[in-house]
């Protein structure tokens, strides 16, 4: 009988986590992430974004990789499944921007491109996080 009781309790839980909705927060981490000297553009992974909103760039440290110098970073979108690109934004170390083009709000499969500001300047280690929406913010 008490295994019976246990059984239902579970049953139930089970019935009423169901009709629970959850989305992933969808981000990605660079760490330790080399990006190329002289203003190459490095192109990350591709991730999927399940939810329309703004997305955000959080460039915790980048740092040129023989003198140690902080670099400012310049990044833009790419929606792989309608080939749009957000405007490219230009990052200081420690600082949060937010891209608010419509090609990219959508949801879809994307890939950021990223470069040093400075062309002249070696290969650059960035840390830092890219937001597909703002469930983790």
């Amino acid at each position: 009988m008490k295994l019976l009781k246990i059984t239902i309790a579970v049953f139930l839980v089970t019935l009423i986590l169901s009709n629970f909705g959850v989305n992933a927060a969808a981000y990605h981490y660079f760490v330790s992430t080399t990006i190329p000297a002289h203003s190459a553009w490095y192109t990350s992974d591709s991730v999927s974004k399940d939810r329309e909103s703004n997305q955000y760039f959080y460039n915790m440290s980048a740092y040129d990789k023989v003198t140690g110098v902080k670099r400012a970073i310049k990044v833009y979108l790419v929606n792989e499944d309608t080939s749009s690109t957000s405007t490219t934004k230009e990052i200081n170390t420690d600082t949060r921007v937010t891209y608010t083009d419509s090609g990219i709000r959508i949801e879809g499969n994307y890939h950021s491109q990223i470069k040093t500001s400075n062309p002249l300047s070696n290969a650059i280690s960035l840390n830092g996080t890219w937001y597909l929406d703002d469930t983790a913010l």
